[in-house]
């Protein structure tokens, strides 16, 4: 999916003091955790490309009902994106400036979860949207209380994921080949998630995570992973 501001190179923080902070164990994911800027601009990220990945597939969308449900879906979608901008307008974040920052990583990990073909694109958009959705809602805990209240209404997706779920489950019920295949790529596209979170927190790619890190970090995704079983379970998938 290509990117709704272009390809991009990201930007490496590298000041003394976020060096500094790096090498000191951490006593809590709290001092791990991106800034309340961040948070907001990564969920407003996400939930554009969720939308242009969605709005692509209702034209792809073999049936009038699924691309009926897909739009739907993509609508709600740009209506998260649209509040978490009026957010992180609230809290001094520069719309362009942020999502400029934040889209590089969020574009590297779309690229490789997005699928081959209309089935593999709906999956994603069912568990990798979730399972960043679920991100963004466990972030949530380290923003202001205020902001939090306002906050809480959009991680309520539960219609959106229903009927995703149900255009998916129709599609695995006419063909008994593709739901093997689809639960094979669903348990692929979450290694390339997990990274991404690990990044999120500062632990980088290649190199030795802090063992205090580490450890808050995995215990943090081991809540997310279940979430993400029972998305699978949902659709008759093993996770």
């Amino acid at each position: 999916m290509k990117s709704p501001f272009g390809r991009r190179e990201s930007t490496p923080a590298s000041s003394e003091a976020e060096t500094s902070a790096a090498s000191a164990d951490p006593e809590s994911l709290a001092e791990l955790a991106p800034s309340t800027v961040e948070i907001l601009a990564q969920a407003a990220y996400i939930e554009l490309v969720l939308f242009q990945e969605l709005s692509d597939l209702v034209t792809d969308a073999p049936r009038i009902d699924g691309k009926h449900a897909i739009g739907q879906v993509a609508g709600e979608a740009l209506e998260r994106h649209e509040s978490y901008l009026a957010r992180l307008a609230e809290e001094g974040g520069e719309r362009e400036t942020e999502l400029r920052r934040i889209g590089p990583a969020v574009d590297d990990l779309i690229e490789v979860v997005r699928g081959r073909d209309v089935e593999e694109r709906l999956l994603s958009c069912f568990l990798v949207g979730g399972f960043l959705r679920d991100f963004n809602h466990e972030l949530a805990a380290f923003v202001p209380g205020a902001l939090q209240v306002k906050l809480e209404p959009l991680f309520d997706d539960a219609e959106e994921r229903e009927a995703l779920r149900h255009l998916l489950a129709s599609m695995t019920e006419a063909d008994s080949l593709l739901a093997p295949r689809l639960a094979m790529w669903g348990r692929r596209t979450m290694g390339d998630c997990m990274l991404f979170v690990r990044e999120r927190f500062g632990l980088q790619r290649g190199r030795g995570a802090r063992p205090a890190a580490a450890k808050l970090v995995e215990t943090f995704l081991a809540q997310l992973l279940a979430n993400h079983s029972r998305r699978m379970n949902s659709l008759g998938m093993s996770a």
